[in-house]
């Protein structure tokens, strides 16, 4: 009876010695394969970052030398015409106010008063203007002055605190700036002289 146990067993024995084989074999070729992947890959990896560095080594010189930018202004061009689908719409709701002969003839002659420019602001702060733009360039400041009042007396009006005054009241200004970069000569001892006199 024993023996006839063991010989009922033993193609269960044969079967599973076979399939360790495949399985051993299977893992064997699987592992080489992994391998292989994992060696393609890091090749890939390198030659990409390789790659990369020079592109972007190129794109550097290229952009130092200013090779780049017609094509930038090209591609900005592109971008500000098909790629703006957030950006809201100009508002067409603009008003140019001129300082044409008109006005000359009602206020005065140029220069006005910059008293004058600031009421002129709070003007249009009162009407309902968002934001203003002063395409005048005030490069000196104003002396205060007196001015007589209605009743024949006079006061003395700093101009230049005014304006300044309407224009923090408004809050959303722009007005231009100017830099002088032109060489000068350093100053004579004469000049420091009639400082330090004046003092």
């Amino acid at each position: 009876m024993p023996v006839a146990k063991d010989h009922a067993n033993l193609p269960k024995v044969i079967y599973n010695k076979k399939r360790i084989a495949l399985l051993k074999k299977a893992g064997n070729r699987l592992a080489r394969t992994y391998v292989r992947v994992a060696r393609a890959l890091r090749n890939h990896t390198l030659r990409a970052f390789s790659l990369g560095l020079l592109l972007t080594l190129l794109a550097i010189c290229l952009d130092w030398g200013g090779k780049l930018v017609s094509i930038e202004r090209l591609f900005y061009d592109r971008r500000a015409r098909f790629c703006q689908f957030f950006t809201p719409a100009p508002i067409d709701k603009l008003v140019h106010v001129d300082i044409d002969d008109a006005a000359l003839e009602e206020i005065g002659r140029w220069p006005w008063p910059r008293t004058t420019l600031g009421e002129i602001v709070d003007e249009l702060r009162l009407a309902g203007a968002d934001a203003l733009a002063l395409d005048i360039l005030l490069t000196e400041p104003e002396p205060p002055n007196f001015v007589r009042r209605h009743d024949g007396s006079f006061e003395i009006v700093d101009h230049d605190a005014n304006l300044s005054a309407a224009l923090k009241k408004f809050g959303r200004m722009m007005v231009p700036v100017t830099f002088d970069f032109t060489s000068r000569p350093p100053p004579t001892p004469q000049f420091f002289r009639a400082g330090q006199n004046s003092a």
